[in-house]
C-alpha cells in the first residue's frame, strides 16, 4: 500500500510592524471621519469652534494630493490637519480654481462637520516610514493602531 506524499507549507512570515519615533519631527496622522469628507478642502478651527485658525490658500492645494485612503476607513493625513480640524462645503479641485482665499468669515460659513473625527493617531515622526501607507495598514490590519500609535481623539 503506498503512501501518499505529505505536503508541507512554508509557514507566512510574520509581518514585522513598523516601532515609530515619536519626536518634534513632523509626525504622520491617520484619521476616521463620520463620512467621507476626502474630497473637501479641511481647516482649522479655534477650540470653541467660532473661527478659522488656519486654511489653504488656492494656491497651496493644486498640486497637492488629497488624503490617502487605508485600511478600516482610516485616513493617511498629506494636509497637516489636527483634532480641530473641519470640512468645508467645497471640493479641493472648486477650491484650487480660485484666484483668492475666501475671507475666513466665508469659510465658516462653508463649514458642513465642525466635528468630523472619530479617530485620530499620531503614528509618530515621518522618517520612520520607507512606505507610509503600506506599513501604516500593516499595522492597522494587525489590529495594533492604539498600541504602537498614540491617540489623539
Amino acid at each position: 500500500m503506498a503512501c501518499a506524499p505529505k505536503t508541507f507549507h512554508k509557514p507566512a512570515q510574520p509581518v514585522q510592524l513598523v516601532h515609530p519615533t515619536f519626536n518634534a519631527s513632523p509626525s504622520v496622522i491617520i484619521y476616521k471621519t463620520r463620512k467621507d469628507y476626502s474630497k473637501f478642502v479641511p481647516v482649522i478651527l479655534s477650540s470653541d469652534k467660532k473661527k478659522v485658525v488656519s486654511y489653504p490658500d488656492p494656491a497651496d492645494i493644486r498640486n497637492q494630493p488629497t488624503p490617502t485612503a487605508l485600511a478600516q476607513g482610516y485616513w493617511l493625513d498629506n494636509r497637516g490637519i489636527n483634532d480641530q480640524v473641519a470640512f468645508l462645503n467645497i471640493t479641493y479641485q472648486d477650491y484650487a480654481k480660485r484666484t483668492t482665499a475666501p475671507t475666513t468669515s466665508e469659510l465658516l460659513a462653508w463649514v458642513i462637520d465642525s466635528d468630523p473625527i472619530l479617530e485620530m493617531y499620531n503614528c509618530g515622526a515621518t522618517y520612520s516610514y520607507t512606505d507610509k501607507a503600506k506599513q501604516i495598514n500593516e499595522v492597522i490590519q494587525a489590529g495594533k493602531t492604539g498600541s504602537i500609535f498614540k491617540k489623539i481623539k
